[in-house]
């Protein structure tokens, strides 16, 4: 309905359907306005009435020249009654009906008296009253008006949309009172529209009468014309509100944006950090349920407390509270489902807390973790509030977007926890201490402090792996991990560099008596018993020192001061601890030095051979040689065994080097069968044994050399059964079945056990320590003793370091099969051999 007379509700429904009647049916049809002017006239008919529409209309009906009845009948159309009679007009005989019309006025229909057009009238008469029903029982809002503007019928539906009653409430009214201000502002644009193109279409503006609301609707208007003269009969306009409408556009729209920040919530989830995502998750629920506090609360690590750590409502933020199962977020984290209260007064299940209001509403919803309910997202109203099962969703997709966050943290944590942790210990690995170290550093160097590291690594550790299984070494590494946390200071960091090595980082150090006492610390933690598999087993760490001032070294640097002391501690006395200095490093330097000239000599001319005999007691004669690694420097300078073994050890060198010794000796005892059938005896490293060629190796220098396995014997030390296992035994064992000869070097100064003796059957001779010759007293026991095992075991003896007479006879007294040592012969040259075999005269004991 436009907001002008000529887009106000245009003619009635019934005018209009008499407006199509008058035009096309052989009647005359006259309406009467309600004060009893005639309002129109027209039909095909007019002309047999000899009326004219110029003349009559516009005058009351009483003023016209009708005959009586015509009036009466008028009349009584007027005041609501229909009625009708017969007349004869212009010499023809008319039937005559007027009507009322609702809202006042009346309708009147001149025709001819015949069944035909009784019959036209009474058809047309039914379609009019089916079409007025029609309009009237329309659900939207149907106008019609006269072309100044006055309204002159308006439906039901009409009515009731803008807070109207009855008829004489709606009728008469200005089209422009139906309208909001909005609404008016377009009267222009309609009248304009429906003047030139006879209809307007578009939205507009009504205006409740009751509530003053704005009701958009829209507008369909449009003139009723007379098909036969093209006059304007009436306004008519159809409007539909709108509102459920635009309601459901904004809803769709409110959804679409919900969507888009729940999708960009999901793209957060998977690469920010979780702690970043809690304000936008609160953000998007609050856009959801705008008035009602809503928030995250994040479960405890002791899994009994809620922390809120991002609300709406910035007094409940970072408080912390007890989870209780009678209250809305406690039932939904502690029984992991989606929980609701519509009204919590009435509720019997919960009960009034800090968390849920006396009156109100509540829903949570549990955030997934990798261990239960990490948390809950929850939209708390101070109103009851009936959830619907769209509120439930979308809550849901919130909290399992929030929850993938926070598994995908946890699986980050858990995975940079592997990646800086020791598996075993649980303690920093060698990664991260050394980040741990290089900030360690940045600080003393801000603060003008030192920091000390302390590298230590357990004594023997592999004794214990290889005597008691690796489930028992590795519950140690676990049991030291332990106390060494324990003796920490707080604040410092104790690391598993891996193997049997340990950090610990000390800030805030003094001096290197701090750091001292620090060491002693240490090692006492590690002196206590240790209960393992049913055993108390006593063991030791060494432990190297380095102290830094910040800005004094590097992180790798210190921590290979603290290494370089470790191992001089090791050196020195195992289970100790050194402080590291530069005399130190200088040692270290040395033997790097040494190492390199020894690689040189190895690759170029190789090493020289001494040969010391070996007698037999009980003929005096030499049994065998023993080949002795010498090495002079091209500067002619002598390098003592003692020095260059253990750095050919260190350095891997000792392979190449008793390889070389193994080849040379053989070579040479082949040159002296001629002589005598003596024969030579080389030492071998465990380094050697574990090569897993050592036995092809030994049997292709023997047949290169074409010496008698017989003939060969390889001495090894007590500590190679011990550290080198199961391997060791296999070689040994191929190696006596193939005919060379094995013995047990240096035998009571290491890991003497009995069960060592009957795990390696195959030894054929121990060895006994120089030292034990010094004692008269206890060193006699032993030698006894060692004598008693060997004839148990079916193991020949030999004394080595004899270098007296006197010593000489107490080893022959006591048992002993051989004898070595400077009392018989020095050390000499190989090709000085032949010599001493063809000149030797037996030594028997005085």
């Amino acid at each position: 309905m436009p907001s002008t007379p000529l887009g106000d509700d245009a003619a009635a429904p019934v005018e209009v359907a008499l407006a199509m009647v008058g035009a096309h049916a052989p009647v005359v049809l006259s309406r009467f306005a309600a004060d009893g002017t005639v309002a129109d006239l027209r039909g095909p008919l007019l002309d047999r009435l000899g009326l004219t529409p110029a003349v009559i209309v516009g005058h009351h009906y009483t003023d016209l020249d009708l005959p009586d009845p015509l009036v009466a009948c008028i009349a009584r159309a007027m005041d609501g009654e229909p009625a009708g009679t017969d007349v004869s007009l212009q010499d023809q005989d008319w039937a005559f009906e007027a009507r009322p019309v609702a809202g006042g006025g009346a309708v009147a229909v001149f025709t001819y008296d015949d069944e035909t057009v009784a019959q036209d009238l009474a058809a047309r008469r039914e379609e009019l009253e089916k079409l007025a029903a029609l309009v009237e029982l329309s659900a939207d809002f149907i106008a019609m008006a006269e072309p100044d503007g006055t309204v002159t019928y308006l439906n039901a539906a009409g009515r009731e949309l803008v807070g109207l009653g009855p008829h004489d409430q709606a009728l008469g009214r200005p089209t422009d009172d139906y309208f909001t201000e909005t609404g008016r502002a377009k009267s222009q644009e309609v009248e304009e529209a429906v003047r030139t193109r006879g209809y307007w279409q578009g939205e507009s503006e009504l205006h409740h009468f009751g509530t003053g609301e704005s009701i958009p609707v829209s507008v369909n208007s449009f003139l009723v014309t007379s098909r036969s003269t093209g006059e304007p009969l009436a306004l008519a306009t159809v409007q539909r509100d709108l509102r459920a409408r635009i309601a459901a556009e904004r809803d769709l729209g409110r959804r679409l944006q919900e969507q888009r920040r729940i999708a960009e919530l999901s793209r957060l989830a998977v690469t920010e950090p979780v702690h970043a995502l809690m304000d936008q998750t609160v953000s998007l629920l609050h856009s959801r349920f705008p008035g009602l506090r809503c928030g995250v609360m994040q479960r405890s690590l002791d899994r009994h407390h809620f922390v809120t750590v991002s609300t709406t409502d910035p007094a409940a933020d970072g408080l912390s509270s007890r989870i209780d199962p009678a209250t809305v977020s406690g039932a939904a984290v502690t029984q992991d489902r989606t929980t609701t209260s519509a009204d919590l007064t009435t509720d019997e299940r919960f009960h009034a807390t800090t968390e849920a209001p006396v009156t109100g509403s509540a829903l949570s919803s549990p955030v997934p973790g990798s261990d239960g309910a990490w948390g809950v997202v929850e939209a708390v109203g101070a109103e009851p509030r009936d959830w619907t099962g769209a509120d439930i969703a979308f809550v849901e997709s919130v909290a399992a977007l929030l929850g993938a966050a926070v598994r995908r943290s946890e699986l980050e944590d858990a995975l940079q926890h592997q990646a800086l942790h020791d598996p075993l210990t649980g303690l920093p690995n060698r990664a991260l201490v050394l980040d741990r170290i290089e900030h360690a550093l940045a600080r003393a160097d801000r603060g003008g402090t030192l920091l000390a590291v302390l590298l230590l690594d357990l004594d023997d550790f592999k004794v214990v792996n290889d005597s008691l299984g690796h489930s028992t070494g590795d519950q140690l590494l676990v049991e030291v991990g332990i106390r060494l946390t324990e003796a920490a200071r707080p604040g410092d960091t104790v690391a598993r560099l891996g193997g049997d090595e340990f950090v610990v980082l000390c800030e805030d150090v003094r001096t290197d008596d701090e750091a001292a006492f620090l060491a002693e610390a240490v090692l006492a933690a590690c002196s206590t018993d240790f209960d393992l598999a049913g055993r108390t087993i006593n063991f030791s760490a060494s432990v190297g020192v380095a102290v830094a001032a910040g800005g004094a070294g590097s992180t790798t640097g210190i921590l290979g001061e603290a290494d370089i002391a470790m191992y001089r501690a090791k050196r020195d006395r195992p289970g100790t601890y050194r402080i590291f200095d530069e005399a130190m490093r200088g040692e270290v330097v040395g033997r790097l030095n040494t190492a390199g000239e020894l690689r040189s000599t190895l690759r170029g001319k190789g090493l020289d051979i001494a040969y010391q005999p070996i007698i037999s007691l009980a003929t005096g004669r030499i049994a065998a040689l023993e080949a002795l690694a010498r090495w002079t420097t091209p500067s002619g300078t002598a390098v003592s065994p003692d020095v260059f073994i253990p750095v050919a050890e260190e350095t891997g060198l000792i392979g190449e080097l008793g390889s070389q010794i193994l080849r040379k000796a053989s070579l040479d005892a082949a040159t002296w069968q001629g002589i005598a059938p003596t024969g030579v005896r080389v030492n071998v490293s465990g380094h050697e044994i574990r090569s897993r060629t050592f036995y092809d190796d030994v049997m292709r220098t023997l047949e290169l050399a074409e010496l008698d396995p017989a003939l060969l014997g390889l001495e090894i030390t007590e500590s190679v059964l011990v550290e080198e296992g199961h391997g060791t035994e296999e070689v040994l064992t191929r190696l006596r079945d193939s005919g060379v000869t094995l013995m047990l070097d240096d035998f009571g100064t290491g890991y003497s056990s009995l069960s060592y003796l009957q795990r390696f059957p195959v030894v054929d001779m121990l060895k006994i320590d120089r030292s034990f010759l010094t004692d008269e007293q206890k060193g006699e026991a032993v030698i006894q003793a060692v004598i008693g095992l060997g004839r148990a075991f079916d193991m020949k003896v030999c004394a080595e370091g004899v270098e007296n007479a006197a010593q000489h006879g107490r080893v022959a007294a006591l048992g002993c099969d051989h004898a070595q040592g400077y009392y018989f012969a020095r050390p000499i040259a190989g090709d000085m051999v032949p010599k001493m075999l063809e000149t030797w005269a037996p030594f028997m004991p005085a």
